[in-house]
């Protein structure tokens, strides 16, 4: 059913990606202030700043990103392309698959590899606190087992039962707590302040901008798409916005950026029509961005370079998981449809928080899923 990527396509992505990532190494030699830094481009807008110690990862911060995971020798990146998904959107859909990643089968795991392997400066036996709908936590416990530190995961009460799992396989001692995952994070970091250790931020700099390689690499893989679409739960991944803008800087063209998120949790939504971050309820079955609150400090970068937000419906994320997962011929988890489901469910016709109308009928359109954790024959 999935038609992968052409052999020449491929052959033609790899030198795209080398002179990426050769770029990118050009890029870290040059002064820094000759480097784009969206941090401060709406950031008047804002009028709720977020906590101190976190703020947004500069553009050459996430080219030292995408050096990094270069020199870990993850594997290639795959791109798929389904005719049968191609009718339903109405467009020619490809999709980067997030969800293959061996073990932790989540795009988290670039953010695991690339933070963890900097982690040099813990006592032995000092904890790691992570608040986690799951997969954050699952890529931690494992490049932290690793090195016998212990993991301590925080996660919503309805987190799912193969999740849950996954942690307790790592060694991850699982702490269940709250609704949602503000829940779970304000817990967490009530924890660490009383019994200390060290909390790690999946929204944190170097985090957000180790997510943000996946873009590089889809760009690298199509970039002849003319739309992309980059999910939203709390800002992680949209503000990887900014990476096509960098893409871009280097080899031209201006590309639409449309950031998903559920209706039912529309806290990215309702912060980008009012310019400033919003919180909302969050009861969407998409438990990895159940999410109320968007993150303050990475709102300027989605505000500064996403051209708008879009929502999906609780139907289609529904329908996306038994659809997405035959098509792709793997698990795709509910968090994960958002992309491609905000194309198929519209199909190729989206309405933005702004009031425009986005028609990709007929066009490129470059998107991912980023989880694959659910239990067969479950949609969550």
């Amino acid at each position: 059913m999935v038609r992968q990527v052409s052999s020449a396509l491929e052959s033609a992505a790899s030198g795209v990606s080398r002179r990426l990532r050769a770029a990118s190494e050009e890029r870290l030699r040059e002064p820094a202030r000759d480097l784009p830094v969206v941090d401060t481009f709406v950031a008047k807008t804002i009028k709720f700043p977020p906590p101190p110690e976190l703020r947004a990862p500069t553009s050459r911060e996430r080219w030292h990103a995408l050096a990094d995971i270069a020199e870990g020798r993850l594997p290639e990146p795959k791109i798929v392309n389904s005719p049968d998904l191609d009718a339903l959107a109405h467009s020619k859909l490809y999709i980067a698959l997030e969800n293959q990643w061996p073990g932790t089968k989540s795009i988290k795991e670039r953010a695991a590899r690339v933070v963890t392997s900097k982690l040099n400066d813990l006592p032995p036996g000092v904890p790691v606190r992570i608040a986690s709908s799951g997969n954050h936590a699952i890529a931690y416990a494992g490049a932290l087992g690793r090195r016998r530190i212990p993991v301590i995961a925080v996660v919503p009460e309805n987190t799912s039962a193969v999740k849950i799992s996954k942690l307790e396989e790592r060694g991850a001692t699982v702490i269940r707590h709250g609704s949602s995952y503000d829940d779970a994070y304000s817990h967490a970091k009530r924890l660490t302040e009383e019994q200390g250790g060290r909390f790690l931020d999946v929204s944190a700099h170097d985090s957000v901008a180790a997510l943000g390689t996946a873009v590089h690499d889809m760009l690298s893989l199509r970039p002849s798409a003319s739309t992309l679409v980059l999910p939203a739960g709390g800002g992680t991944v949209a503000s990887a916005a900014q990476v096509v803008r960098d893409f871009e800087e280097i080899w031209g063209g201006r590309r639409t950026v449309l950031i998903a998120c559920p209706e039912n949790a529309p806290t990215v939504y309702e912060s980008f029509k009012a310019g400033e971050p919003v919180t909302v309820p969050a009861h969407t079955m998409a438990e990895a961005v159940n999410v109320g609150t968007v993150d303050a400090h990475l709102l300027p970068q989605i505000l500064g370079a996403a051209d708008d937000v879009v929502l999906v419906p609780e139907s289609s994320i529904r329908e996306g998981v038994p659809l997405l997962s035959a098509a792709i011929g793997s698990p795709v988890e509910a968090g994960a449809t958002l992309g491609p489901m905000a194309v198929i469910g519209s199909q190729g016709v989206l309405h933005g928080a702004s009031g425009a109308v986005h028609d990709v009928r007929g066009q490129e359109v470059l998107t991912l899923v980023t989880g694959g954790n659910v239990a067969p024959g479950h949609g969550v």
